[in-house]
């Protein structure tokens, strides 16, 4: 039977920074590809000679490369797909990530060495485009946007109804070599401001509390020193927030070896009085805080469909910084 090779590659911003996208792309192929696709994983930054990244790419011998793409790679992802299509005229790319999902039809009019883009979430779309790339099948593929004649057919962004699986392999530690290492814990926004494009993913979805505990241990000792959750809002979800913070507190030193940083983005003004208790009581150092702040300004806010009690907000974050127990960003 013939095989597919098919490499997930993402151009990080610094060498520090640990892409999670290739291996979750990774992760669904395992679970939804056929058995005949190879998938493996190239990650850069853009501070590298691209054509290292091109050798790398090269090495893999892919038939299909996919791509993440964010706003500070997708310059360099449109150079290095029109080197690798300038050694392999045959090779296959597609395209996903938010820089891409939501411009699919503007981006395939100009990039003809574009063959595919994933709009929105990308496991199960990502294992059945390879399926059907593999198998000679049709392309009707939720999120699946591409070429057909001289026609464009755009999907809507895909939102899975399923908790995706776990991108945490042992190749992904392997690779990790004490670099920040990424969590996901939960999927979509409570909120929809204006201006993001978190809030276009789907309602807030929260995955099984107990594997965010322990792919948290997991990655607590795996060597690195900091891990960052990418949920758009830790705290959406009071109640699970705080079991999550008081699992830290209690396996800080013990599970969690002393040293690591477990970073949370929240939402300041909807903080209560029993999540603002459990970080009280966190060891020094567990735990960094980023709170964002879209604007103080009564009418910005109401433009950008931001609903916030900047007063309360004021308070807690005076409230958290006088625990001096964590670094407040």
């Amino acid at each position: 039977m013939k095989k597919l090779r098919a490499s997930m590659v993402c151009i990080n911003s610094k060498y520090i920074h640990s892409s999670l996208a290739p291996w979750c792309l990774l992760a669904g192929i395992k679970k939804y590809g056929d058995k005949n696709i190879i998938g493996t994983v190239v990650e850069g930054t853009i501070n590298e000679d691209i054509s290292q990244i091109v050798q790398r790419v090269s090495d893999t011998a892919p038939d299909v490369v996919g791509l993440s793409c964010y706003i500070w790679n997708i310059k360099r992802v449109h150079k290095l797909v029109a080197m690798l299509k300038q050694l392999n005229p045959k090779l296959i790319v597609i395209l996903g990530g938010p820089e891409v999902s939501y411009n699919a039809r503007e981006t395939l009019e100009n990039y003809t060495n574009v063959d595919f883009i994933i709009s929105g979430e990308g496991e199960l779309p990502m294992a059945l485009t390879l399926n059907s790339i593999l198998n000679s099948g049709d392309y009707d593929i939720d999120g699946l946007c591409y070429r057909e004649n001289s026609e464009i057919i755009v999907s809507e962004p895909f939102v899975s109804k399923e908790e995706p699986p776990t991108p945490y392999c042992q190749e992904y530690f392997d690779s990790l070599k004490g670099r920040i290492a990424y969590l996901e814990t939960s999927r979509g926004c409570p909120y929809s401001c204006a201006f993001c494009l978190s809030g276009r993913c789907g309602n807030a979805r929260f995955f099984d509390v107990q594997r965010a505990k322990d792919e948290i241990i997991m990655l607590a000792n795996s060597g690195t020193k900091t891990i960052k959750l990418v949920d758009r809002t830790f705290n959406a979800n009071k109640k699970r927030a705080t079991e999550i913070v008081q699992f830290i507190a209690e396996s800080y030193g013990k599970a969690i070896p002393k040293g690591v940083c477990i970073h949370f983005e929240i939402a300041g003004d909807i903080l209560d009085e029993r999540l603002l208790d459990s970080f009280k009581r966190l060891p020094v150092g567990a735990v960094q805080l980023e709170i964002g702040m879209q604007s103080f300004n009564e009418k910005t806010l109401e433009y950008i469909n931001r609903k916030t009690n900047t007063e309360v907000l004021k308070k807690n974050i005076k409230t958290l910084i006088s625990f001096g127990t964590m670094h407040i960003h």
